[in-house]
């Protein structure tokens, strides 16, 4: 298994722990129904060149660009305006309480989302947001 994909596979594992009613799941792109309730989806950016270290054949530092889809369903703008803040505090909760992903990475870096209340063509209210994270760690390989 690559770094990356291990990297990306501690950050699902400590998402899914750590908020445990939310579907947890990697995607391709944004569903069109979440069947109520809470979900993240975890985008990959994979366009990110790895930086050798001086004088060496690696290792190879990585600044990995991770997206994650945050989104709530919920019948009312109120109990989706909720839902979402108590979903973001959560994500925030697990991000912020072990920055190396278990010793996987070297460290996590993340700000603000960008929030979009707008709701999809024939779904219920759905409020989400795009929340861009970057991990940062060492391969032995570009991979």
């Amino acid at each position: 298994m690559t770094k990356g994909e291990s990297v990306v596979q501690a950050l699902k594992a400590a998402l899914a722990a750590g908020v445990p009613d939310a579907k947890v799941k990697r995607a391709d792109g944004w569903p069109t129904r979440l069947d109520g309730g809470r979900m993240i989806l975890i985008f990959e950016d994979r366009d990110t060149d790895p930086d050798e270290m001086l004088g060496t054949e690696g290792p190879w530092y990585v600044e990995h660009p991770i997206v994650l889809g945050l989104a709530v369903e919920a019948g009312n703008a109120d109990a989706r305006d909720a839902g979402f803040d108590a979903l973001l505090a959560e994500v925030d909760a697990v991000l912020s309480a072990d920055l190396t992903l278990g010793g996987a990475v070297f460290g996590m870096t993340y700000a603000r989302p960008a929030i979009d209340a707008e709701a999809f063509p024939g779904s219920a209210g759905i409020k989400a947001a795009v929340l861009e994270v970057t991990v940062e760690y060492q391969s032995d390989t570009r991979l």
